[in-house]
């Protein structure tokens, strides 16, 4: 069992070259977050997060698994699938083979988790072929020639969603194989939704995640992400309740109808039957 000890988190968020037609992504700041907080639970003592632009390369923990989770966007080409990131403020297209060899090393492969959370991901299985180093294991969250969906009201994507919830819990430990295996079952097409196919490669032995302690840094991660989430939920709701509120209001007659109760004969008197004209109504009552 083994502690995570860095997550390398990879925008990929340039602009494509033209002709290229991408969904809209929700931003990567808000994906990173998610991320970060999922994997909190299994971070060793001195487990850390870093950003990879276009112009960096990942760098490797000195012990522990290291956790490469590239998110965003993805194509197709005849030669092979393509990225693009953003490095010193300019786009840096490369090649799956580019992207690939410059994220993964032969020193810390067989200690590297994989995460490629983009359109066509699993077209990258082509691209692992020397001198492209092939890590322990690579998750890819979508099929071949099919596009990720992404959610954006939720500001994630449905695999990182479906990882947040495959990870939580009080388990000592996570089987990583088994949790994207119930991942891809619960993201597969059911008839209704349209879903997406995870698979994965394995290249060593298993991988078991154990939870440990956890920094005082990524604690706050963790709330804040957990906060972020509740504060959109209810402000999502409240928006939709106002919405509606209005369109009731100015889309049906408003109605004033004003009765006198008398508890001694059971009964009451109508006393203000009639249609509001006004924009505006203020109700005043005195006893």
């Amino acid at each position: 069992m083994e502690h995570v000890g860095r997550l390398s988190f990879v925008p990929l968020i340039g602009e494509p070259p033209p002709g290229v037609d991408l969904d809209l992504l929700p931003a990567p700041e808000a994906v990173r977050s998610d991320v970060a907080a999922t994997f909190s639970d299994f971070f060793s003592v001195s487990g850390d997060i870093e950003t990879v632009d276009g112009k960096s390369r990942s760098i490797a923990p000195a012990s522990g698994i290291h956790v490469i989770y590239a998110y965003g966007h993805a194509w197709t080409t005849p030669e092979g699938p393509y990225s693009a990131s953003e490095g010193v403020g300019k786009t840096v297209i490369e090649s799956g083979s580019d992207l690939l060899s410059r994220l993964l090393s032969a020193e810390s492969a067989e200690r590297t988790l994989l995460i490629l959370d983009t359109c066509y991901a699993a077209a990258f299985e082509a691209c692992f072929v020397p001198p492209v180093v092939t890590p322990r294991l690579v998750v890819y969250s979508s099929g071949a020639t099919e596009r990720a969906i992404a959610l954006n009201t939720d500001r994630a994507s449905r695999f990182s969603l479906a990882l947040s919830r495959e990870l939580s819990g009080r388990a000592p430990s996570i089987d990583f194989v088994r949790a994207v295996m119930n991942i891809a079952e619960n993201l597969d097409k059911d008839g209704i939704i349209a879903g997406q196919q995870v698979t994965y490669r394995m290249n060593g032995r298993a991988l078991r995640l154990v939870r440990g302690s956890i920094t005082e840094r990524h604690k706050r991660e963790r709330t804040v992400s957990l906060i972020r989430n509740a504060l959109f939920t209810s402000g999502g709701v409240g928006a939709a309740v106002l919405i509606w509120l209005a369109w009731f209001y100015w889309n049906h007659e408003v109605r004033v109808v004003g009765t006198e109760e008398s508890p001694a004969v059971n009964g009451s008197a109508v006393f203000v039957d009639g249609s509001a004209t006004e924009e505006r109504l203020r109700f005043w009552a005195r006893v």
